[in-house]
């Protein structure tokens, strides 16, 4: 079948292409812009995710991105109404508004008092870790894609762990805290915030200096879908969910075996968050592990409470939800 491809998936097209979504848009008042929420697999160019879209894949079809489209308005206002019209008419099955998320900060000073921070530290010992890579030290050949604020390349913890990856990041202008590249998806995936090189660490390190990550001998793909903002004078991750449902595709597409995603949003509105986006990663067999969000109460956060995602959160030294 062949996908859509009126427009690059870079850029947009005038709503009124698409004569019932043009309809919907002028009772709101505004007619905005129509763009593809997802890069297909197969596109003119494979090294750059938003070049044209060439046809779209089986899997593409059955979970349902290849009929995801992005919509662009001035007016936020406009936005909500919109969204209500595309519901109630069904013509869309779901709808979520542009949200951002951010991780918390690291906190140096006090993760460096923590037990688990010292080698062989009760985090590595309550989970045994030491045994788990003397009985699996990881492949070469397997890739876990850390889809956070990018990774480090020049750590000497990750010499050699590290395969190329890209930046997702797109954010609206809205935030007057934002810092660096947030602006344009490109091939960069420097981290600029310290989280995602942090998560990295966990999963790649080499063990010079610093615990030995629970990957093993796996490589690492860096996924940039979160951008820097500062919060209270410390640098956080931010992001929004198409962003991120971008950074996921992409590292199926290009050979993940895991993706990690130690990030999370709670739902606002119908339909799942990310929802389309795992299921074209179970369609490839690739494993999906987020977290269970960072304040230790039963709310979802999402990607963690979609179906099929393993699912991690923190326990104190009593066996107890981190708070």
């Amino acid at each position: 079948m062949r996908a859509p491809h009126w427009r690059r998936a870079r850029g947009y097209t005038p709503a009124e292409l698409s004569t019932r979504l043009g309809e919907l848009m002028r009772q709101v008042g505004e007619l905005g812009e129509l763009g593809r929420a997802f890069s297909a697999r197969h596109r003119e160019d494979f090294s750059d995710p938003f070049s044209n879209a060439l046809e779209s894949t089986p899997a593409e079809q059955v979970s349902g991105l290849s009929r995801v489209i992005r919509i662009r308005t001035r007016d936020p206002s406009t936005a909500e109404r919109l969204a209500h019209l595309l519901i109630s008419t069904g013509l869309a099955e779901s709808t979520h508004p542009v949200a951002t998320l951010t991780t918390g900060d690291l906190e140096p000073d006090t993760l460096s008092q923590l037990p688990s921070m010292q080698p062989g530290g009760w985090a590595v010992r309550v989970i045994h870790g030491d045994e788990a890579l003397d009985l699996e030290p990881g492949d070469p050949d397997v890739i876990v894609a850390v889809l956070d604020t990018g990774v480090d390349s020049s750590h000497p913890e990750l010499h050699g762990k590290l395969v190329s990856g890209y930046d997702f990041v797109a954010i609206p202008d809205e935030d007057t805290n934002l810092i660096g590249d947030v602006k344009t998806p490109d091939p960069d995936t420097t981290d600029e915030a310290g989280h995602g090189t942090h998560v990295a660490g966990i999963i790649g390190a080499r063990g010079k200096r610093m615990i030995n990550g629970m990957g093993g001998d796996c490589r690492i793909m860096p996924v940039r879908v979160l951008g820097t903002t500062l919060e209270n004078g410390a640098r956080v991750g931010v992001g929004i969910i198409t962003n991120i449902d971008d950074g996921l595709k992409y590292a199926v597409d290009r050979g993940a075996d895991v993706i990690n995603l130690s990030l999370g949003i709670t739902a606002s509105g119908p339909g799942i968050p990310h929802r389309r986006a795992v299921e074209y990663a179970r369609l490839h067999d690739v494993i999906v592990v987020a977290s269970s969000g960072n304040d230790g109460t039963s709310q979802p956060v999402f990607p963690g409470a979609v179906p099929g995602v393993i699912t991690v959160g923190a326990i104190t030294e009593l066996g107890e939800a981190w708070s």
